[in-house]
């Protein structure tokens, strides 16, 4: 004679402990721990890399903004790139991390980077150019105006590319 522990079913004299009112407490939960844990799974195992993948320059920048608050008092940093930076980003970053009386940042386009802006540039202060690093012509054109340390690298890893090298000239006195 067959019984229910034949069939794989002796599991089942575990769930019929439970009256019928527990399991409209119990699965409206595991239905919530279940959507959670298939959205951060989506979240960070699909559209986090897939963000990163398809805008490399957002990471390139927020290093860029990392990297020149941790410049000198005074430092006038220019980034310059093709990826517009709004000013009111640059302002709110600047005032979030309490450098705003002491740190101007402007972001320009490399056509920006002409004889009339390179030459209002003031040498008693120091100066310091985030620039992709094949844009020579822009880097040459800075020679002629800075005299420009070796170029530093990002601390934190870059892997997407596109990462701006950072050219600081120190302020004449």
């Amino acid at each position: 004679m067959l019984n229910s522990n034949s069939w794989g079913l002796g599991g089942l004299s575990f769930f019929s402990r439970f009256p019928i009112a527990a399991w409209f407490k119990i699965i409206p939960v595991f239905l919530v721990i279940l959507i959670v844990i298939v959205q951060v799974g989506y979240y960070f195992g699909i559209h986090v890399p897939d963000y990163v993948a398809q805008y490399p320059e957002n990471n390139a920048l927020d290093d860029v903004f990392f990297r020149a608050v941790t410049l000198p008092p005074g430092t006038q940093v220019h980034i310059i790139g093709p990826a517009v930076v709004p000013d009111v980003n640059i302002s709110g970053y600047i005032r979030y991390r309490g450098r705003q009386n002491d740190l101007s940042i402007a972001a320009l386009r490399p056509d920006q980077i002409n004889d009339p802006y390179l030459s209002q540039l003031p040498t008693n202060h120091s100066q310091a150019f985030f620039i992709l690093p094949e844009d020579e012509e822009t880097l040459n054109r800075i020679r002629q105006y800075f005299e420009l340390l070796e170029p530093r690298l990002s601390p934190y890893g870059l892997t997407t590319g596109g990462e701006y090298w950072l050219y600081y000239a120190p302020m004449r006195r």
